[in-house]
């Protein structure tokens, strides 16, 4: 080791997977982590790539234990992988107690490059996994992955709290060799991020954007998409956006609310202090309770209305 330079890395998934590693793609329900490993699986049967994830060609395997024979028909149909190089098992399977049919699977299928898992928690039932020992469940599966130098992805859900990356103890990131959460980060955002929090084998790679959306032809679709302009922390849009609605009038406070995009019986906090900070700054007057207008110019408020004393 010493004297030789170590192999490059294999990847199987450009910045993804590698070949005998183990990979974790966490996400919430209803994110897309199962469609975009199936497209990412496809796409290694065809060889392509997915949303510029560039995918080596090979064989895949996928076990699929959540979403039934009849979801996973509909989308293999549409995503159209090449038949020949994929193999899709629906049923049962206990990792913890049949690891051995896993291993048979694989020899049978002569080590296919890439091995998606769909998801952890069904396929290790009974377990814990906010145990720290549940990495004895997760330690022989990375051993018998990295035995066949098959690319492993094994999806699980993101935790609920904000900024979880995945669910459960900290022993089930440390078990794995890369991990990935697909999240949305704004609400009604198309969008998808996809953030490695660990990258054993390379340095981490940043963040990627996504979008599903549905082709032409009614296949789903998953493409590249530009990151999201940052928030506006300071309020200065909204502010903005406050003031050129009171230039065609004074207005309550609800239908202020309504003209910028807020909802009329319950503005979120960042408009209320938005539109205090245009009242204390005094861009915004408040002729009577509850009204507000522009400041007086020449003597008359800004777009005065006839019902304003």
């Amino acid at each position: 080791m010493v004297e030789e330079e170590p192999p490059p890395i294999e990847w199987r998934i450009d910045g993804l997977a590698v070949d005998g590693a183990l990979t974790m793609l966490a996400g919430r329900e209803g994110e897309g982590k199962s469609l975009l490993a199936l497209a990412l699986a496809s796409a290694v049967t065809r060889g392509g790539d997915v949303a510029g994830f560039a995918c080596k060609p090979g064989r895949a395997l996928i076990i699929d234990v959540e979403n039934g024979e009849r979801e996973a028909h509909r989308r293999v149909h549409r995503l159209r992988p090449d038949p020949e190089k994929l193999s899709y098992c629906v049923g049962p399977l206990n990792l913890s107690s049949e690891l051995d049919l896993l291993a048979e699977l694989l020899d049978r299928l002569e080590s296919p490059e890439l091995v998606v898992l769909d998801s952890f928690r069904p396929l290790i039932p009974g377990v814990d996994e906010n145990d720290s020992r549940v990495d004895a469940d997760l330690a022989p599966l990375r051993d018998l992955v990295r035995g066949h130098r098959s690319a492993c992805v094994l999806l699980h859900h993101a935790s609920k709290q904000q900024g979880g990356d995945y669910r459960g103890s900290t022993a089930i990131g440390a078990a794995v060799e890369l991990g990935f959460t697909l999240s949305s980060k704004r609400d009604a955002d198309p969008r998808r991020c996809l953030s490695c929090w660990k990258s054993r084998p390379a340095p981490r790679v940043p963040d990627r954007w996504l979008e599903i959306r549905q082709a032409a032809d009614g296949s789903p679709e998953i493409v590249a998409a530009e990151a999201p302009a940052p928030a506006d922390t300071s309020g200065e849009n909204l502010v903005g956006q406050i003031v050129a609605a009171l230039a065609s009038g004074a207005q309550a406070r609800a239908d202020l609310a309504e003209l910028v995009g807020e909802p009329r019986s319950q503005p979120s906090g960042a408009f209320s202090r938005a539109l205090n900070l245009a009242v204390q700054r005094g861009a915004v007057v408040k002729p009577k309770r509850g009204v507000y207008a522009l400041p007086q110019r020449g003597g008359a408020l800004v777009g005065t209305q006839e019902r304003l004393p």
